[in-house]
């Protein structure tokens, strides 16, 4: 029914999720556990690769079709209001505030002001050289995934003008990245999962190594 699922996250009794080519976004009434319903969806523009859900909205990376808004105040009936193209191929969105923070794989931190969900408005883009895969946001801080280059540490105090603070350079690729008690979980194809302290943004330090089998 759904194909291969690239994203899920929770809000309220219903999960939403990014399904296969054509699926696209699917909304499951999760009320009674043993029996979910699927009961609204959506087709994309382009395979969905990330979304969070907050305040009756969906914010959906579309790879090339870019940032994608759906009202998803009705589950049974989503609808795209509003839509931000990049330019390159948006790899994950996270909300904080009035903002969504973009990972752009063509190698960039994006900023868009999203006040008025039907019209998002670019404020701000920081190159990062690598592709940009993950992004989480945490206070004043972006914790940002990106490819050689591993994790970049960038300073979102004022989001119209970012800039980078810290970082730390992984044996392999960093593939996502969350955040916790100032304390970063990275996931990278060659070490496995890093545990890194980064309650100094500037000096991050890795505090444990879990390796892959």
């Amino acid at each position: 029914l759904l194909g291969i699922v690239w994203d899920v996250t929770i809000s309220g009794n219903n999960a939403y999720l990014l399904a296969g080519l054509e699926a696209g976004l699917r909304i499951v009434d999760l009320t009674n556990m043993a029996t979910p319903q699927v009961v609204g969806s959506l087709r994309l523009p382009q395979p969905g690769l990330g979304l969070t859900v907050v305040g009756g909205y969906a914010y959906i990376a579309d790879w090339a079709a870019g940032l994608r808004v759906i009202d998803v105040s009705t589950p049974a009936q989503p609808r795209e209001v509003g839509a931000y193209i990049t330019g390159g191929t948006v790899r994950d969105v996270v909300v904080q505030g009035r903002y969504a923070y973009l990972a752009d794989s063509e190698g960039a931190l994006v900023v868009v002001d999203i006040t008025d969900p039907s019209a998002p408005v670019g404020v701000s883009t920081l190159s990062l050289g690598d592709p940009v895969v993950d992004v989480t946001v945490v206070g004043h801080y972006a914790y940002v995934a990106t490819g050689r280059t591993g994790l970049r540490i960038v300073d979102v105090t004022n989001p119209t003008q970012l800039f980078e603070v810290g970082g730390l350079t992984t044996p392999g690729h960093i593939e996502a990245v969350a955040v916790a008690d100032e304390v970063a979980y990275l996931v990278d194809s060659k070490a496995g999962l890093l545990i890194v302290d980064v309650h100094v943004a500037a000096q991050p330090i890795v505090l444990t190594t879990l390796g892959t089998p």
